[in-house]
């Protein structure tokens, strides 16, 4: 193992749109036929209560019944089961890359965090369908803090659980809020936004003084590793 540069000694990553696949067209479609949106109109109500949902204030049953009677459609607790399981699933498919990146810098000596806006049902996936979510230093999820990002305080408090400082530390998300809200705090953040993100990322690291160990075998980001 290698030693962390003095400049970063640990890692905190996003969990859906990063450490796994976004979302297809499909998966969004099946939910919004459940609940009798058009495609065109699902998407804002999805997103309009889902920090209540995450921070744990709405519970899985009373967040879809909320997102289906805006179409008038009554959910059936079969439509609900489903909506969950969906849901779970299209956030739910582990991106090998991003988990072969986590590895490689874990084993260049870095700490290695999730901090993640995530409902409960989902937690229950997570750590049911994820072995890999064990190797991590530190889990920070939503709906166990009663926090979601961008709020400061789920930044700081994954910080301190890690036991480094906010400069020590880089934040890699898919949301450009999230990112705001972690370079805030004083934490070096990445916006996680495309496929060139793999590249970015790790000379992100080299820049900051991490050199991962490179694999001719993987594609994307020089390193490789199993699920």
């Amino acid at each position: 193992m290698t030693h962390p540069s003095p400049q970063l000694r640990a890692i905190v990553f996003d969990y859906g749109g990063v450490l796994t696949l976004p979302p297809t067209d499909q998966d969004w479609q099946a939910l919004a036929e459940i609940v009798g949106a058009p495609l065109a109109t699902f998407d804002e109500e999805y997103w309009r209560n889902r920090n209540e949902y995450d921070t744990a204030r709405f519970d899985s049953d009373t967040y879809w019944r909320n997102v289906a009677r805006v179409y008038g459609r009554e959910l059936t607790a079969e439509d609900v089961r489903k909506l969950i399981s969906i849901d779970n699933q299209q956030w739910g498919r582990a991106n090998a890359n991003s988990i072969a990146l986590v590895r490689a810098a874990k084993t260049a000596g870095l700490k290695i965090a999730v901090l993640s806006n995530i409902q409960r049902d989902m937690v229950l996936f997570v750590r049911k369908h994820h072995a890999w979510f064990s190797e991590f230093d530190v889990q920070v999820f939503s709906c166990e803090l009663g926090i979601a990002k961008p709020e400061p305080e789920s930044f700081v408090h994954t910080v301190k659980l890690l036991g480094v400082t906010p400069g020590e530390c880089l934040f890699v998300d898919d949301r450009q809020a999230n990112i705001d809200g972690a370079e805030q705090v004083g934490m070096k953040a990445m916006l996680f936004d495309s496929s060139d993100s793999y590249r970015r990322l790790e000379q992100l690291l080299l820049d900051l003084g991490v050199t991962l160990k490179k694999d001719d075998g993987c594609e994307c980001c020089s390193v490789k590793g199993g699920l």
